[in-house]
């Protein structure tokens, strides 16, 4: 009688561990097609975005940035999820510092070629970090009673 467990145990292992390295892997920038047009680089990076594949959207993002350096409207969208992704992994001094840029940048001219949501989405973010941050402080202490002599009455 042949056992074939051993085999079977085996191929699962080599199996799983190809699994796990292929969805572990962050996309080589050098990989990517060239051909690719600016729309089809960002729907590549919200797709891994939405998936909390976070390595991969900013690999995408900076490629769209890389790449397409002229079209300031798409680099300000690729630069706010950058930002985004910041505050989604909790890194929120470099999120803060990233938004603010983004806000400024709509102060300077030629801001009305720009996506018009992208500031108000900042300063919402910008809101909902500081609301984060205030309900994450440490409790104050509780005043203390100054004891009354009979001096100061």
């Amino acid at each position: 009688m042949t056992v074939r467990l051993p085999r079977f145990r085996v191929l699962a292992f080599f199996l799983g561990c190809g699994i796990l390295i292929g969805a572990c892997s962050t996309t080589d920038p050098k990989t990517v097609p060239t051909n690719l047009t600016a729309g089809q680089l960002m729907k590549n990076a919200q797709v891994a975005n939405s998936e909390d594949d976070y390595e991969n959207a900013q690999v995408y993002f900076n490629l769209v940035k890389a790449r397409f350096a002229s079209d300031e409207a798409v680099c300000i969208e690729a630069d706010y999820n950058l930002a985004d992704i910041l505050y989604k992994t909790g890194k929120f001094a470099p999120a803060r510092i990233a938004f603010a840029a983004l806000i400024d940048r709509y102060k300077k001219p030629g801001a009305e070629r720009l996506p018009p949501f992208i500031p108000t989405l900042a300063e919402r973010i910008i809101k909902q970090m500081d609301e984060i941050e205030i309900k994450n402080l440490p409790p104050s202490p509780a005043p203390v009673d100054q004891p009354t002599t009979a001096s100061s009455r």
